[in-house]
């Protein structure tokens, strides 16, 4: 399902510099009409910044706070009004046909009664080869996320038998 957005978003930029604070909900499409009706049972704020000084180029970072409601989330483990934080940074950049981009999210937060501690690093390492016919990009990921070991503890994380 693919899903529109009205919202606003404001930004601040200054030299290798940017910020935007965003606030959206989902809205459903009405085939061929302009009266499309914002969903009240979502939200998504947050703050998305970068920053690419040339003291560290080619290297990029982001860093950014997303927060996410929802009326009613339902899982396999839990159910019910979700709240979440997600904390994140992404390093990027590309030099001499080459290119990589990794990124680290935490994320905290309830659905219902359950506590939400989460966390994921993904990474693309790729090199472009630019004399080639269609400039073929071989490249490399590696992602890593945290699971819920124990579905019936009351949280939303990894633990050990030990409950930590």
């Amino acid at each position: 399902m693919l899903l529109a957005f009205d919202g606003a978003r404001a930004s601040w930029k200054q030299g290798p510099y940017r910020i935007d604070a965003l606030a959206f909900r989902p809205v459903f499409n009405k085939p061929e009409a302009f009266d499309d009706v914002i969903s009240k049972s979502q939200a998504l704020y947050g703050l998305y910044s970068t920053f690419a000084p040339e003291s560290i180029a080619p290297l990029k970072i982001d860093l950014y706070w997303l927060d996410y409601e929802r009326d009613q989330g339902r899982f396999a483990a839990a159910q019910g009004r979700e709240h979440r934080h997600s904390f994140g940074t992404r390093l990027f950049g590309s030099a001499k046909n080459w290119d990589w981009n990794l990124e680290a999210v935490f994320q905290i937060g309830h659905i219902g009664s359950q506590t939400i501690s989460a966390w994921t690093v993904a990474s693309d390492k790729g090199f472009t080869f630019t004399a080639l016919p269609w400039s073929p990009r071989p490249g490399l990921k590696a992602d890593i996320a945290s699971g819920d070991k124990n579905p019936s503890d009351g949280r939303l994380t990894k633990s050990d038998k030990s409950g930590h």
